[in-house]
C-alpha cells in the first residue's frame, strides 16, 4: 500500500509522534510494542496507544516527512542522530545513524524521564523533489542535509551557525528558506542557495 493510496483512503486521518514510542541506548528504559506513529480520526482520538510504562513525552521530538509518491514516510528524530524510514502503511523499512554520535544523558525520576542536558541532531526536515532536506546540528555546528529515500546523504551544506527553527523550499527547488535563532534569541531569516 502507497503512502499515497493510504493518505487517500482516509482524508480525514492525522499522523503524529507517538510520545512514548522511545527505548533508550541502553534498553534500560522501554515502551515496549509501542508503534512511532499515532494515527487518528478528525475526532481525534487515540484508542489505548497511549498507555505507557515511562513517561517519554519530553524525549520525542522530530520530523515527518512523506512522500506521497513512491509511498514512504521518514521520522528525524530531533535528540539523537537518527532516521527512521517506514513505507506507506507505516510499517519500519530501515533506520540510518550517524552522520555524528550524538547522545544525550538521561535523568528518571519515578516513571517520568527527561534529558539533562540536551543536545540536538536533525532539528528539521522537509521534502524536496523526491528527496529530503534536514537541518543538521552537531554542537556548535549547523548542516543542511540533502538526503535520498534511500537514507544516503546526496550532498553537505555548511549554513550559519545558529539553531534552525524552520525550513522552506522555494517552488523552483533552487533555495531553501532557514528561520535561525542565535544565542541571543535573535531571529534570521536566511535563503540558502542550492
Amino acid at each position: 500500500m502507497t503512502a499515497k493510496y493510504w493518505l487517500h483512503k482516509r482524508p480525514y486521518s492525522v499522523i503524529g509522534l507517538n510520545p512514548y514510542c522511545y527505548t533508550s541506548p541502553d534498553g534500560k528504559i522501554t515502551n515496549k510494542r509501542m508503534k512511532r506513529f499515532i494515527v487518528a480520526d478528525s475526532s481525534m482520538s487515540f484508542p489505548d496507544e497511549l498507555a505507557y510504562e515511562y513517561f517519554t513525552m519530553n524525549l520525542i521530538m522530530g520530523s515527518i516527512v512523506i512522500n506521497d509518491i513512491d509511498g514512504q514516510v521518514a521520522y528525524f528524530d530531533r535528540y539523537d542522530d537518527r532516521i527512521e524510514f517506514f513505507d506507506g502503511s507505516l510499517t519500519p523499512v530501515m533506520t540510518v545513524s550517524g552522520p555524528a554520535d550524538i547522545t544525550n544523558e538521561l535523568s528518571v525520576n519515578d516513571n517520568i524521564v527527561v534529558y539533562k542536558d540536551v543536545k540536538y541532531a536533525y532539528t528539521y526536515a522537509i521534502p524536496g523533489n523526491n528527496s529530503i532536506y534536514a537541518s543538521f546540528e552537531n554542537g556548535e555546528k549547523q548542516y543542511l542535509l540533502h538526503i535520498g529515500w534511500d537514507g544516503n546523504i546526496l550532498k553537505c551544506y555548511r549554513i550559519a551557525d545558529s539553531h534552525v527553527l524552520s525550513l522552506s523550499l522555494s517552488e523552483e527547488g533552487k533555495d531553501i528558506f532557514a528561520l535561525q535563532e542565535n544565542r541571543s534569541g535573535d531571529k534570521y531569516l536566511i535563503r540558502y542557495r542550492l
